[in-house]
């Protein structure tokens, strides 16, 4: 077994033939997505993954965020999988990981391990099974909440299996940040977000939450095919303040400024910081202050990518009026204040407008019933298509930044 110190492959390595085809946000999990210690001690947890672009090899990122003790795993497979839902795989793709040259790695404290090329040509939108075998149990489970893909546990080491034997299944990934593929003319765009961008509401096992389609899109045409999808988006996060995860702020630099070929972040964000804050907030006073608050975490957003080479696009909030969040006229309001200044010139490199695309015409601070999973501020898989049939694709993947406006003091 090898210790893999922590590594960053940033933008500045354009030359990498290796891009992130799948990735899911890493953070500490709460209490309810926690494994027990006896699931996962002498266990294989097997994990599902689509893919957005193919490549002619794949390596595999594990993630130790936040551990604090360096994690060991005793051995890696990855494989096609079976179908969807299933804890199968197709036998005779069925690869071993290596790190270093040899089976198992032990993850550092708070960091990540990249492992070897694997011999394993992969067509875009492949499912892929990585499977991991445990020892024991992590001293703190990094993951990402609410897969929307099931994951499935079994004890013993399973790792080769066609199915596991007595597996328990489960709705979260854990300790898996990414699948690469070598893919030399590829270009990345990462998608960072909230729940909308995670993908709750969709479907279960269907990967159609709306960088799913966007990637299928993409694949669609052969003049858009190099383009793969980093979907960045976390349940429940927010641009200021710790909510499921670290801020957007905080988590920038690793999910997005890290991801190798990155040309373009796609930026959806700050329902959240509206509905827990706002929606509380007895002091009419603060709902301004508070506001621009979020406009100043736009522009940090937006200076950080482009000293980094990337354009961002900001796409408008969508409407959540009736949600749990109980919205006001005022907080309806500044909704409407932050869309505003997402679609003014100098300030974005694009704009996807969501918010027109989505809003119900006869009450704007409604998602459109056809759209509206039930809960009022998740689209439906429907209202997902409809986001994106709706993105600009020129813009999309346009490689030119906007060049920033200069405003010239008065005298």
């Amino acid at each position: 077994m090898v210790l893999v110190l922590n590594s960053t492959a940033g933008h500045a390595k354009l030359g990498t033939p290796w891009a992130p085809s799948w990735t899911a946000s890493q953070y500490r999990l709460e209490p309810d997505a926690l494994l027990c210690v006896d699931q996962l001690t002498d266990a294989t947890l097997r994990q599902a993954v689509r893919l957005s672009i193919g490549g002619k090899r794949v390596r595999i990122v594990l993630s130790n965020a936040a551990g604090g003790k360096p994690l060991p795993i005793s051995g890696v497979h990855v494989a096609m999988s079976g179908p969807a839902g299933s804890a199968s795989i197709q036998p005779q793709s069925d690869r071993e990981v290596q790190f270093g040259g040899v089976r198992g790695v032990i993850v550092p404290a708070g960091g990540t391990a990249i492992s070897d090329a694997v011999e394993l040509a992969v067509p875009p939108l492949a499912r892929l099974s990585i499977s991991l075998h445990f020892v024991t149990p992590p001293d703190q489970q990094t993951g990402h909440l609410r897969s929307l893909s099931s994951s499935w546990i079994a004890h013993g080491d399973q790792l080769g299996a066609t199915t596991l034997s007595a597996a328990v299944s489960t709705e979260h990934w854990y300790q898996l940040a990414a699948v690469q593929v070598e893919a030399p003319n590829a270009r990345v765009i990462v998608t960072l977000g909230d729940s909308i961008t995670d993908g709750s509401r969709s479907t279960p096992n269907a990967n159609n939450r709306w960088p799913d389609l966007l990637a299928e899109r993409l694949q669609a045409s052969s003049a858009t095919s190099r383009w793969a999808v980093a979907n960045e988006g976390l349940a429940g996060n927010r641009l200021l303040a710790y909510g499921r995860g670290p801020s957007a702020l905080a988590r920038f630099d690793e999910d997005v400024l890290s991801q190798p070929q990155a040309r373009t972040v796609v930026l959806l964000e700050g329902i959240n910081d509206l509905g827990q804050f706002l929606g509380t907030e007895p002091l009419p006073s603060a709902r301004g202050p508070f506001v621009k608050q979020i406009l100043g975490a736009y522009r940090q957003l937006i200076s950080r990518a482009h000293a980094h080479g990337l354009r961002i696009i900001g796409a408008t909030l969508l409407p959540y009026s009736e949600s749990d969040y109980h919205p006001t006229p005022l907080d309806e309001r500044d909704r409407r204040t932050i869309n505003q200044w997402i679609r003014s010139p100098g300030h974005f490199d694009a704009v996807i407008d969501w918010d027109a695309v989505m809003r119900d015409p006869r009450d704007r601070s409604r998602l459109k019933l056809e759209f509206d999973s039930g809960d009022h501020i998740h689209p439906s898989p429907s209202g997902y298509r409809a986001m994106v049939d709706a993105i600009p694709m020129g813009e999309l993947l346009n490689e030119v930044r906007t060049q920033p406006v200069v405003r010239r003091p008065r005298y």
